[in-house]
């Protein structure tokens, strides 16, 4: 006679799905670092390549840019949540804008930074692109600008003018109702 001996379950393993989840997360969280850490380190340098180039393509880029503050220095202490930082010093008066740099008259909107390094201007009129494109194209000569460059941009219409040791960027930005000239000047 035999005897058998009764076969004991193994008994359930526990915690398996926990452990796959625990595990499968664990492989996201380390692919999501490594993912940002190679965007950081690898895509820091090609943008530093290729914003000049995009700055010089699409100069509302540049303006804002410099509107937005994010040139890159660090953010001011105290808790200040501006984006970006060191604030160029300029005053928002359209009489303090350079004599030798002609606006637009009777602008609808209009807004200025008036610094020692830098102008930047921008104006809301109610006439057609091609009206502010004839009045730069007289006025600007007559006050000693050269036109160093003309292009259409995907936003408007760019002139880069030249006098001197500076450069002046205006840009013609149509729409429906109202024409934006935003006026970039460098001394």
């Amino acid at each position: 006679m035999s005897v058998e001996t009764p076969q004991r379950e193994k008994p359930a393993r526990r915690g398996g799905c926990l452990r796959s989840c625990l595990i499968t997360m664990v492989a996201l969280l380390l692919l999501a670092v490594a993912s940002i850490s190679a965007a950081y380190f690898f895509g820091r340098p090609y943008l530093a390549r290729q914003l000049p180039v995009w700055e010089a393509r699409y100069p509302a880029l540049g303006l804002a840019i410099d509107l937005l503050h994010l040139d890159g220095t660090p953010a001011p202490a105290g808790g200040d949540l501006t984006i970006g930082v060191k604030r160029m010093a300029g005053i928002d008066d359209r009489n303090a804008m350079p004599g030798d740099l002609p606006l637009y008259p009777n602008p609808e909107v209009e807004t200025y930074s008036v610094g020692e390094e830098q102008t930047l201007g921008f104006q809301r009129v109610a006439d057609r692109p091609d009206a502010v494109l004839s009045h730069l194209e007289e006025t600007m000569p007559q006050h000693g600008w050269t036109l160093a460059r003309e292009q259409d941009t995907t936003w408007g219409h760019l002139l880069v003018w030249e006098k001197d040791e500076r450069t002046c960027q205006t840009e013609i930005v149509p729409s429906e109702a109202y024409t934006e000239i935003w006026i970039r000047c460098r001394s």
